[in-house]
């Protein structure tokens, strides 16, 4: 039905442009037609007031008649008082050319020139009167319109594919924002159980080996469907793209959360690494935990990547598959930069080397290197006006140390919850497994812990419990509600006594609207690591 609308509606506005410019046509006709006879009557007048000075009299009518024969209906030539003094036709009745109707009016232009004896145009001869047809031009304004119907036939046929692609782009767009949605909440649901997965599966020394294998299996397993619907996400956008609609943005750096990108990317390579028997320390100081910087994050997780990928490498190589290669990640701020040292106890790398390490093309202990991995990163940290170092020795260990400048204005994250004099902690997430993580977080908390998974029961509990004071941790995202966490605290005015715990924390507006605001994050991948006071 709304293709067969689109379609009438294109129709009449065809129509209506061809109506406009065949109206554009005649006008244009009508005008040009008129100043071209009055050019002519002029020209003619001209010649007949030559003749009547020069010429005998009966000579005025055979040129008059030569003169206008193929360009008016009729001529007459009156004197000064209105007498006629001939016609042309002869037969035509001098009324002819004061008596005219409407219809005459409307077919036929009649135009008066004064005829003088003179050059000063004082001495009146007469005048000649002209009728001419109006509508002469008929046969090409056929022309004209037949052209005009074979142009709307072309452009009813152009913007009607325009129109049609045009709606396929819709259709597609709308679909690619579905499963965009889809997606968002998928990855949303997901990211918070297996946040919890992994902080189990760390804080537990009872499962072995082959168990925690396991249980990193089932989480990549996980997530990879994520990644399949994601995938499924980015070939429609090709379909998208073969319309050529810009269905990509070109990625703009923002704010980067040190800590959380660092702790998810230890938990994928534990994931992808889980059958060569390496293990991965994560030690991430107070202080590191709340800095930031504007750093685009597929840049960043790219440069560590690189950097944990050839440790791996070297542990391969060292201990064959075997128990005892060890990777440590650690982050800390000194002198206002961040500083991320990743070391390994793999084969080394020898010290005459060190110089020849950020050149492109140049691999050390890797039959198979290309040499690109350590120079992109080189390159990259450089472009972010940072700094990298190696040192190592072989046979034992190898450290990379990278410092990065920090954004002083990205001071929106927490990295200390003070609980003194707090009596009650409230928790608002639609993720009952966040609770759980808290919970193990706050073992030690003397008061009491309570949880909500639904917005319309918690201001009632803060209602009931006001002479009491409370610290408040809110989910950004609530599954089933349409109001956000950070509008929820806006709301009800307790935004000193609550902190925003999200994996939304790099959003750009929802940062910008907790600075102004002066409320605190915590994103959830570092719940675990945040310092209780």
């Amino acid at each position: 039905m709304r293709k067969k609308s689109l379609e009438k509606n294109l129709l009449f506005k065809l129509l209506f442009i061809q109506f406009g410019f065949i109206s554009f046509i005649l006008g244009l006709f009508l005008f040009s037609t008129a100043i071209n006879k009055k050019e002519m009557a002029e020209q003619i007048t001209y010649q007949v007031q030559s003749q009547i000075k020069s010429a005998p009299s009966r000579e005025i009518p055979e040129a008059l008649a030569a003169a206008q024969s193929k360009n008016f209906n009729a001529t007459g030539y009156f004197d000064e008082y209105g007498n006629r003094v001939f016609t042309l036709p002869a037969s035509l009745n001098p009324s002819y050319f004061s008596n005219r109707n409407w219809k005459d009016k409307i077919l036929e232009g009649l135009i008066e020139v004064d005829i003088y004896f003179d050059d000063q145009q004082e001495n009146k001869a007469g005048t000649l009167k002209f009728v001419y047809p109006r509508f002469s031009f008929i046969p090409q304004a056929i022309i004209f319109w037949l052209l005009s119907i074979l142009i709307s036939i072309f452009l009813f046929k152009h913007y009607r594919k325009v129109w049609l692609a045009s709606m396929e782009k819709e259709r597609i767009e709308e679909q690619n924002s579905m499963i965009s949605r889809i997606v968002d909440q998928v990855s949303h649901d997901l990211k918070s159980p297996i946040q919890t997965l992994f902080a189990v599966v760390d804080d537990t020394d009872d499962l072995c080996t082959e168990d925690k294998s396991s249980i990193y299996s089932a989480i990549d397993r996980i997530k990879g469907i994520t990644a399949d619907l994601a995938g499924f996400l980015h070939s429609n956008a090709k379909v998208a793209e073969s319309y050529k609609f810009d269905v990509t943005k070109k990625e703009e750096p923002s704010i980067l959360h040190f800590a959380s990108t660092i702790k998810q990317l230890c938990e994928e390579k534990k994931i992808a690494y889980k059958d060569k028997n390496i293990v991965f320390n994560l030690k991430i100081s107070s202080e590191a935990l709340s800095r930031a910087s504007l750093i685009n994050e597929s840049d960043f997780l790219r440069v560590c990547s690189n950097l944990i990928r050839n440790s791996c490498e070297s542990l391969e190589s060292k201990f064959q598959n075997q128990p005892g290669g060890k990777i440590t990640i650690a982050m800390d701020v000194i002198d206002e930069q961040l500083v991320i040292q990743i070391l390994d106890n793999g084969v080394g790398i020898s010290e005459q080397h060190f110089d020849k390490l950020e050149d492109k093309g140049f691999s050390y202990g890797k039959p198979e290197g290309t040499g690109l991995g350590l120079h992109y990163v080189y390159q990259k940290v450089q472009s972010w006006c940072g700094q990298i170092k190696v040192s190592s020795e072989l046979n034992q260990w190898t450290k990379f140390e990278m410092s990065l400048p920090l954004d002083p204005h990205a001071n929106f994250f927490e990295n200390t919850i003070d609980l003194n004099g707090v009596e009650e902690i409230l928790i608002l997430d639609d993720d009952p497994s966040v609770f759980q993580r808290w919970k193990r977080r706050l073992s030690n908390f003397q008061g009491s812990i309570s949880f909500f998974d639904k917005l319309p029961l918690f201001p009632q509990k803060l209602v009931s419990q006001n002479n009491r004071k409370y610290l408040a941790f809110i989910d950004h995202e609530i599954r089933g509600s349409s109001m956000t966490g950070l509008n929820f605290i806006i709301e009800k005015k307790f935004l000193k006594d609550s902190i925003l715990v999200t994996n939304q924390y790099w959003n750009p507006n929802l940062l910008s609207e907790v600075k102004k605001l002066g409320i605190k994050i915590i994103p959830k991948p570092i719940i675990e690591e945040i310092e209780i006071l």
